[in-house]
């Protein structure tokens, strides 16, 4: 079965729709930044092996900006993310639980708004299982 997720972004003056995203697996919740960009996190299953999360930005126009797996160490990727908040300057701080050679780590990571890449990455061990939504709670903090 395949599932898709329909990303759809309304223009603030009117109630028109300015234009929308189709994705081939299901997204997480829709974060917007403060410039008007959307940050989401998608499902992905792998061939072969367990699945994966990566990170979106969508740029204001609607146009795929890049993309981000946050993997682990792990030959056979077990990764989930369970938070993911935009920071005020435009970049995103995600967290989540990854599968690494010697176990689940408990993983943030802070992505540069402008290209994807990781800033910075905290690994904690401790996570006894991805499906334990290490980071939930992130999304409460308030990104600006």
């Amino acid at each position: 079965m395949l599932v898709s997720t329909l990303l759809v972004h309304t223009a603030l003056a009117t109630p028109a729709q300015a234009w929308r995203v189709a994705l081939r697996s299901p997204a997480g919740g829709i974060h917007p930044d403060r410039y008007g960009n959307l940050f989401t996190s998608r499902y992905i299953r792998l061939p072969g092996s367990n699945a994966t999360s990566s990170v979106l930005k969508i740029d204001r126009t609607g146009h795929l900006a890049w993309t981000h797996r946050l993997r682990g160490t792990s030959p056979e990727p077990s990764d989930e993310l369970h938070a993911l908040v935009p920071t005020a300057d435009g970049d995103a701080v995600a967290a989540g639980a990854v599968q690494d050679v010697d176990g689940v780590r408990f993983v943030v990571a802070r992505l540069a708004g402008t290209d994807g890449r990781e800033r910075w990455r905290t690994r904690l061990q401790g996570a006894t299982s991805p499906s334990s939504r290490p980071g939930r709670y992130l999304g409460s903090i308030p990104a600006w």
